[in-house]
């Protein structure tokens, strides 16, 4: 393997290792993959890197492109398996390969290290398999480390990722991945070249409902700071930007636009101040009717080449040159969903192409003046056999050394009046810096990054100490911030403060360092310079203002003056039929006031309100600043009095009449209205009106001075009354309602005959019981006016249906009647049977659940009904067997009874028992009967029966005895063997020949095997005998040989 050295280059791009030469094998292969490319390397006047990065399906290729006919290397496996677009790498001074980035099939993207391994923590980093692009740099100050920028399209969301080339024995980690740059981002991003402070810029767009901002990211030592917006640009809403595109100089930026409106920009273009992260003069760009995707600016700066990206394939390939904007067509018919152009290492811009293509265009002399002379071929690279891959060639950093040299020892700083008197805020522009020192000439040092400091006049020398990677910086500017000024300070002196109307005060200004005085004398009169004596015209206080200024600003001294004025004629209202008087002192500028009321009584306020004790005549006296030089009176005189009094009492009598009797003060003149169009002016009046109202009566009485005073009372006459009411009958029920129909009168009392009583205008009323009840109805109870009526009604409330049951045995059922109010009943029984008996006894086919309806009838026609199912059980039956436990001498009875709740057993010897399967022991042997009753839960009952034949002791008829067996040896009935042998009970076995010899005995009952002192007894019949118990068995059995 050789590594190909790279002399000069950029940062962001793909390269690697491969063997200078390959074998035609390898090289026939190579023409069958689709690649995306990511282009460097050097040539006469420009820094690019010269390997790219070739994609297929399953990996990458490195491909040498420092020759004009491009060269390749095998295929490195694996790296962005599944992926369809960027891939990236970075290298070190030297052009040695450090890392490889490829976005993969999975939407994420891969870091591998230089042995083509994944590293270790290489994963896993957000993208999305059809982003454009991805972008590389180191991180500021520290050469070992490195920035991946990665977009995910999906989201929008741009993110960062950190490589330390320290780690894993030198071949690099990914330390800290996925860390968000921020949100609303569209497909396009650039990085610049580094700064002379030692920062880049991250450039890329973020769009807002249509708004896009060309953005700017401070990339520094500690991260890619959030984006800072640059200009905005407005377009439709389904465009989108996919390249940001910078020019080798840096001088300036291009963003490329997806429309295919002709009258919307394809391109913008600004031009860029990279010190500052500035653009200015916007130029907006129609190039092509199709959507523009791929910028590339040309080697030396004077062209931008364009490649047009859809579905159809006549997509454009053309430049704008940058000179005077003339758009120049390359090639109206390169292919279809086309991606990128870039520069390659060789001075070539090579053209992406896509999926049934096998080539990638060429243009040999990008600086060329004419199209002509540009040496475009489309199908100047055979890559493959295009089998539906997307290539792509990712944007660079491009003009730049590769790797990362020393920072620069770069310090700088600037200062910038504000707030004015020598204030000045001071700005580090050294990017890189963490720590600062200020010494700003005059004895102040301060650590402040950005500090605002005020200065006395003088000459000062400022120095600025930095700590910036590591260094650490002074930079010092001699006499670079010159002071003169002072702060105007404003002092004003009045004498006196105090007069009254027309006198003249005196005015002295002491103010320092001012270079203007202005002033205003609080009435009107302003002007400039020292204010003059001045007499005031009208009294209050004016507050006096000077303002002294010069460079630092102004001061201003405030002064009051107090002007005391004359008494003007107080405002007085009175009135000769009131006591009260209200009095307010129209006197300007007035310091205090004193009223005196001419009856001992006075007031400080400046207005006020006084009650006379008594009528007549008073003059009231407004004294103006009393006990001063300036004090001065006016009179006004008044007459006050008391007024009549009018009051009246008013009688309700029948029939419309009203009586109203005169309470007013005595000697009073009186006017009635009775508000009917009538009226009077006697001290009593009787007064019968033509309707019951209601009215509101009014008074008026007059005193001799002709001082009036009025009152009202509303009047309601009590016209004729007529008792009545409608009752709204409603059957089957105890409630009641009744409608009063009465004319007149304003309180009822009804009364319902139970006891019951109402005074609402329509009750509702609840009888306890059916019958006849007198109603009444009493309008206005209680008056001269009342008026009763009466009526007789029936109320017949509805029966209320209830019943109860009683279950009995064999299906049959009690049903009683529990109605209230009811005359004949209805018995609906559930099995298609029909009742109207009070009581029915019911018997019912069989078990099951009966719904049963019991409906309740009165005589008024009032029905009631209720339901009710019934569970009817099923017959009891009393079912037991018997077994004998001959070894315990007992009588087991198994229970089988059905439909049983409870038993009761009689075993026939006068014993019992209530278990439901006991156990017995017969005392004395005999037969007996034993008797089970079984009963149901409804006490319903069952009995049977069953004869006991109790033998104690009687064991050997139990017995199995064979009547023959067969001791030959074949292996079937060898033996003579007693059945059913009870284990508790011991017995023996005797065997006899037939001249009554004992042959055998066994007392173990296992069998006789036919043998006689162990030899073999002939065949013939032998008599056993077996005993135990206190009982005997015998008989023959026969031996076949």
């Amino acid at each position: 393997m050789t590594r190909f050295p790279v002399d000069q280059g950029i940062f962001s791009l793909s390269f690697g290792v491969f063997p200078a030469q390959l074998d035609p094998m390898t090289r026939s292969y190579l023409h069958a993959v689709c690649v995306i490319l990511c282009a460097v390397g050097p040539f006469p006047g420009h820094a690019q890197l010269n390997t790219w990065l070739v994609r297929e399906v399953n990996g990458v290729h490195l491909m040498d492109l420092t020759t004009p006919v491009p060269t390749f290397g095998p295929l490195i496996p694996g790296l962005g398996t599944g992926g369809v677009e960027h891939v990236n790498l970075m290298t070190d001074g030297s052009n040695n390969l450090l890392f490889t980035v490829a976005v993969n099939g999975s939407n994420s993207t891969e870091v591998w290290n230089a042995a083509m391994a994944p590293m270790p923590n290489g994963t896993g980093l957000l993208d999305h398999s059809s982003t454009l692009q991805s972008a590389i740099c180191p991180v500021p100050c520290h050469p070992e480390r490195y920035y991946i920028v990665h977009e995910e399209t999906l989201s929008n969301m741009l993110y960062y990722s950190i490589v330390d080339m320290t780690l894993d024995g030198g071949l690099g980690d990914v330390t800290q991945k996925n860390i968000l740059i921020g949100a609303s981002f569209s497909e396009a991003l650039a990085i610049s070249h580094r700064m002379v402070n030692g920062c880049r810029w991250l450039f890329c767009v973020i769009e807002d409902n249509g708004v896009y901002a060309l953005s700017k990211c401070l990339i520094s030592e500690s991260g890619i700071g959030p984006p800072q917006t640059m200009a905005t640009f407005n377009l439709p809403s389904f465009n989108s930007t996919y390249e940001v595109e910078i020019s080798p100089d840096n001088s300036r930026l291009a963003v490329s636009i997806w429309s295919i409106d002709p009258v919307d920009p394809d391109i913008m273009l600004w031009d860029l101040d990279i010190s500052n992260g500035t653009v200015s003069n916007p130029v907006p760009l129609s190039v092509s009717d199709d959507a523009v995707l791929g910028l590339q600016f040309s080697p030396a700066g004077g062209y931008l080449y364009f490649l047009c990206n859809s579905a159809s394939s006549d997509m454009d390939l053309g430049r704008v040159r940058l000179s005077d904007l003339t758009v120049e067509l390359i090639d109206p018919n390169m292919g279809s969903y086309l991606t990128q152009v870039e520069l390659a290492g060789n001075g070539r811009l090579y053209v992406s192409q896509n999926f049934s293509s096998q080539y990638m265009a060429e243009i040999s002399i990008p600086d060329a003046p004419t199209v002509a002379s540009i040496g475009y071929v489309h199908d100047a690279l055979l890559l493959g056999t295009g089998s539906g891959c997307r290539p792509a060639l990712p944007n660079t950093i491009e003009g730049e050394l590769p790797g990362e040299p020393a920072p620069p020892g770069y310090i700088a700083f600037s200062a910038q009046a504000v707030g004015g008197c020598d204030t000045y805020q001071f700005q580090d522009s050294t990017c890189l810096s963490t720590w600062w020192e200020w010494d700003l000439g005059d004895g102040t040092i301060t650590n402040t990054q950005v500090p605002i400091h005020q200065f006395a006049p003088g000459v000062y020398d400022i120095t600025l100490r930095v700590v910036a990677c590591g260094d650490t910086l002074s930079l010092t500017k001699p006499a670079y911030i010159t002071s003169s000024t002072v702060a105007a300070a404003a002092v004003l002196d009045a004498q006196p403060d105090q007069v009254c109307v027309g006198e003249s005060v005196q005015f002295t200004n002491t103010s320092t360092n001012a270079s203007d005085i202005a002033w205003d004398l609080g009435d009107g009169t302003t002007g400039t310079g020292d204010p003059p004596d001045h007499a005031y015209a009208s009294a209050g206080t004016h507050m006096v203002t000077l303002v002294a200024s010069n460079a630092c600003g102004s001061d201003t001294a405030f002064v009051p003056i107090t002007v005391l004025g004359t008494a003007a004629v107080p405002d007085v209202v009175s009135d000769p039929c009131q006591l009260t008087v209200q009095v307010s002192s129209g006197s300007v500028g007035a310091g205090s006031v004193q009223w005196l009321f001419g009856d001992g009584a006075t007031a400080s306020d400046s207005a006020a309100v006084h009650d006379y004790a008594q009528p007549g005549s008073f003059d009231i006296s407004l004294i103006v600043d009393p006990g001063t030089a300036c004090a001065d009176t006016a009179v006004v005189p008044v007459v006050v009095g008391n007024g009549p009094s009018a009051a009246f009492s008013v009688t309700l009598l029948c029939d419309l009449v009203v009586e109203f009797s005169d309470a007013s003060t005595p000697g009073s003149t009186l006017l009635w209205d009775f508000d009917d169009g009538s009226g009077g002016s006697s001290s009593f009046e009787s007064h019968t009106y033509a309707d019951a109202g209601p009215f509101v009566v009014q008074l008026i009485a007059t005193d001799g001075l002709g001082c009036t005073d009025t009152t009202s009372i509303p009047v309601t006459p009590i016209a004729a009354l007529n008792a009545s009411f409608d009752v709204l009958t409603t059957p089957c029920t105890l409630q009641q309602a009744f409608t009063n129909t009465s004319v007149g009168g304003s309180v009822l009392a009804w009364d319902f005959g139970d006891g019951g009583t109402d005074d609402t205008l329509d009750p509702m009323h609840d009888f306890a019981t059916p019958g006849t009840y007198l109603i009444t109805l009493v309008v206005d109870p209680g008056t001269a006016c009342a008026d009763t009526t009466s009526i007789l009604i029936p109320v017949s409330g509805a029966p209320l249906a209830a019943f109860t049951d009683s279950i009995g045995c064999e299906h049959t059922v009690q049903l009683s009647d529990a109605s209230l109010g009811a005359d004949l009943v209805q018995w609906v029984l559930g099995d298609g049977s029909f009742s109207d008996d009070p009581i029915v006894f019911h018997t019912y086919p069989g078990p099951g659940q009966y719904g049963v309806l019991l409906i309740a009838l009165n005589t008024a026609g009032c029905a009631d009904s209720v339901f009710v199912s019934i569970d009817v059980p099923p017959d009891v039956h009393a079912v037991f067997t018997a077994q004998h436990d001959i070894c315990a001498a007992r009588w087991n009875f198994i229970n089988a009874s059905v439909n049983a709740s409870g038993y009761i057993w009689s075993f026939g010897d006068g014993t019992g028992s209530i278990d439901p399967s006991p156990s017995h022991v017969y005392v004395a042997q005999g037969t007996f009967i034993t008797e089970l009753i079984a009963f149901s839960a409804n006490d319903c009952n069952d009995t049977t029966h069953m004869t006991i034949a109790a033998i104690d002791g009687d064991v050997l008829p139990g017995l199995f005895v064979p009547n023959c067996f067969t001791p030959n040896g074949d292996g079937v009935n060898e033996r003579f063997v007693i059945g059913g042998v009870p284990e508790c009970f011991d017995l023996m076995l005797l065997i006899f020949n037939r001249w009554g010899e004992l042959i055998h005995e066994d007392d173990r009952m296992e069998g006789w095997d036919g043998l006689v002192n162990g030899s073999k007894a002939p065949s013939g019949t032998y008599v056993y005998l077996i005993t135990g118990n206190g009982q005997r068995r015998e008989g023959t059995v026969t031996l076949l040989r």
